[in-house]
């Protein structure tokens, strides 16, 4: 009998550099468990590394309000643009000719409540704020 030649689409792939050395466990990308060691062993007091802990916590508490400020003023930025858009709606449908208005009286009444009420809503806020500090 002869042997056939395996089918090359029957082969198994070989694992990727950083697949193999996941598995290895000596890369730079390990586990929590192999720090905590490493630390433990580095001949460190208990009073170092609680405070090496401390500072870690910190650290990752300060990231979390650093995004979370980030979103903040996102939000904000999408807020006032949001708000000139429907400015800008409200502006055009009371300075242009009849026939090229797009909104009716009673849209227009209700963009100019909106934006008037925005208006006075943070007027007031601010002065609120003013009060309270």
């Amino acid at each position: 009998m002869t042997q056939e030649p395996p089918d090359p689409e029957s082969k198994i792939p070989g694992l990727s550099p950083e697949e193999e050395e996941a598995l290895s466990g000596s890369g730079e990308k390990s586990d929590s468990g192999t720090a905590e060691s490493r630390m433990f062993a580095s001949g460190k007091s208990a009073d170092e590394i609680k405070q090496k802990a401390e500072e870690a916590e910190a650290n990752r508490t300060e990231k979390f309000k650093d995004h979370f400020e980030n979103l903040i003023v996102c939000g904000v930025y999408a807020s006032a643009f949001f708000f000139g858009i429907v400015c800008l709606c409200w502006l055009l449908n009371i300075i242009f000719p009849d026939k090229w208005r797009w909104l009716s009286a009673a849209e227009i009444s209700k963009l100019q409540g909106f934006v008037t009420g925005g208006v006075i809503a943070s007027t007031a806020l601010g002065q609120i704020k003013k009060r309270i500090q």
